[in-house]
């Protein structure tokens, strides 16, 4: 009888061990689905918002080129008129646009570009990425370094620009962008590469492992501001008579 019940027992143990291990295999394999169903979500939205980034950059660039091309015909028209006094009333406003950045320059100068850190745990995970503070800190030692015209990916920084933290992303001009964050400066190379390079903010970001490229070009395109919206930020202003 007694050997009966250590029959009965091991049985039923076998079967609950079965039971335990298919439990334990089955909540493995439901986890690993759901990361693995995790990874490719992540993964598809990503080409999803690289492809809708690819869309927008490609309709700016359409837009900027019909710009450019009303531009170039009002300017011929003009050019090919006899009247002397429409062409200096062109040179004023050629110059008066070179100043307010509203016409695409080029030179030499230097291109930074800045990433957020790779992912690892931190005790403060706020420095693993780019702030809006980061840009200002950069562009501001560019412009002591005397730079003549800068852009943030491709967003040319005028004294209209602001650089607002908005969730993830960093709104610049009123467009949103994500990193990587791509500032071109155009003056003398060697003194902005020099000034971003030994600054204490460059120095902060490598050392929070925020992934800091520096680079001299010998030609640098910046696109002139996109003055869409410019009513808008100016309508709070009234002029005042002499």
């Amino acid at each position: 009888m007694q050997q009966n019940k250590k029959i009965i027992f091991l049985v039923i143990f076998t079967i609950l061990g079965l039971m335990a291990s298919l439990q334990i295999k089955s909540i493995i394999y439901a986890n690993n689905k759901i990361k693995s169903q995790s990874l490719n979500d992540t993964e598809r939205l990503k080409s999803e918002i690289q492809k809708e980034k690819d869309i927008g950059k490609a309709l700016t660039k359409q837009v900027s080129s019909k710009e450019k091309t009303k531009e170039e015909n009002l300017k011929n028209a003009i050019s090919s008129r006899n009247d002397d006094s429409l062409k200096k009333l062109k040179d004023q406003v050629d110059a008066v646009n070179l100043k307010a950045g509203l016409t695409d320059v080029k030179g030499s100068g230097v291109i930074i570009t800045l990433d957020d850190a790779e992912a690892r745990i931190s005790e403060d995970e706020s420095t693993l990425i780019l702030h809006d503070k980061d840009l200002v800190r950069v562009i501001n030692e560019l412009k002591k370094a005397n730079a003549q015209a800068i852009s943030i990916n491709d967003e040319r920084v005028t004294g209209l620009t602001e650089n607002v933290c908005a969730g993830p992303t960093i709104m610049i001009n009123r467009r949103k962008y994500t990193t990587p964050f791509e500032i071109k400066a155009i003056g003398d190379s060697e003194a902005l590469y020099n000034a971003a390079n030994d600054s204490k903010i460059v120095f902060y970001l490598r050392r929070d492992n925020i992934r800091v490229s520096l680079k001299k070009e010998s030609e640098i395109t910046i696109p002139k501001f996109n003055s869409s919206n410019i009513d808008s930020l100016l309508s709070g202003l009234e002029v005042i008579g002499e």
